[in-house]
């Protein structure tokens, strides 16, 4: 399947409080029309090779701990389950084996991929070379797949950039100008319980103390804990024993119920980018942004 990923641009939604600066993602090009899980059970995948420097139980126990914290607030049912591990294919195949997987890309693509290979065009070079295929600065990516008559959501996938960055577990100060024991660089947990806010619709929170804030400077570890902010979100669209908040239809009823849904077909990249000074220094804010290809496609 040919990967899309779109720039799409943060717009806010009405929540039901006024003080909530959270975010939802938006179906592309339909306003109000944003993205949710059906499901209240969201499975998971770790790759069966997972990638990354780290040890894979180290990382594993880390990934589980990450979605242990959107599990655990007790105003919604949301759970998530861990499945076998999976292949490091990204994306959703119609009427395919898919999985919500989570893995870590070691090489750039720009340093493994042919100049003329056909990959090049499609946008399929990150699965057929297994690479990172995104900007370098990017620490993650989130990967969704949803129906454009309805926004629901119908797989997501998580890539890591261990091509330019070292992840940690670490509980300890920030590294240096080298990795050492205990030390925090580029945090695993801090990074995908983000990344889980995206996975499950929710865009970057305008709360500058949120986990879905759009910041993540060097040896943070403080996204590793859910904010009142991203609690708000998670209670306002899944909430216990309730229905789910969509939102508004993409489309009329009957024109999502005609076949002409495209389900399965669409894809938004929900980067994130690594803050401080670095980034200041290029012009850029210190802020988690938006994915972009680096080549046409």
């Amino acid at each position: 399947m040919k990967k899309s990923i779109l720039a799409l641009a943060a717009a806010a939604l009405a929540a039901p409080s006024a003080a909530a600066a959270y975010e939802r993602t938006e179906i592309p090009g339909a306003r109000n029309s944003c993205l949710y899980w059906e499901s209240r059970g969201i499975s998971w995948s770790p790759a069966a090779r997972l990638g990354g420097n780290l040890p894979a139980e180290e990382a594993l126990d880390a990934i589980r701990l990450s979605f242990d914290e959107w599990e655990s607030q007790g105003c919604s049912d949301l759970v998530f389950v861990e499945k076998g591990a999976a292949g490091r294919d990204v994306g959703y195949t119609q009427r395919g084996s898919n999985s919500n997987v989570v893995l870590f890309r070691d090489a750039p693509c720009d340093e493994v991929v042919p100049s003329r290979d056909p990959c090049l065009g499609d946008g399929s070079c990150a699965d057929e070379y297994d690479c990172w295929d995104y900007e370098s600065r990017l620490i993650a990516v989130t990967t969704t797949t949803f129906s454009q008559c309805t926004g629901e959501i119908v797989d997501a996938d998580v890539e890591f950039n261990a091509a330019a960055f070292e992840f940690t577990t670490g509980d300890g100060a920030a590294c240096g100008d080298r990795v050492v024991s205990g030390c925090v660089a580029t945090d695993v947990r801090n990074t995908l319980v983000h990344e889980i806010g995206h996975m499950i619709g929710l865009d970057h929170s305008r709360d500058g103390t949120a986990t879905m804030y759009a910041s993540a400077p060097h040896g943070e570890t403080q996204k590793r804990s859910l904010a009142a902010d991203d609690v708000e979100a998670l209670c306002d669209i899944y909430p216990a024993g309730e229905a789910t908040w969509i939102c508004e239809p993409a489309r009329p009823a009957e024109a999502c119920s005609s076949g002409s849904d495209s389900s399965g077909s669409t894809g938004s990249g929900l980067g994130c980018a690594a803050g401080g000074g670095g980034l200041a220094a290029l012009g850029l804010l210190p802020a988690l942004a938006w994915a972009r290809r680096r080549r046409s496609r």
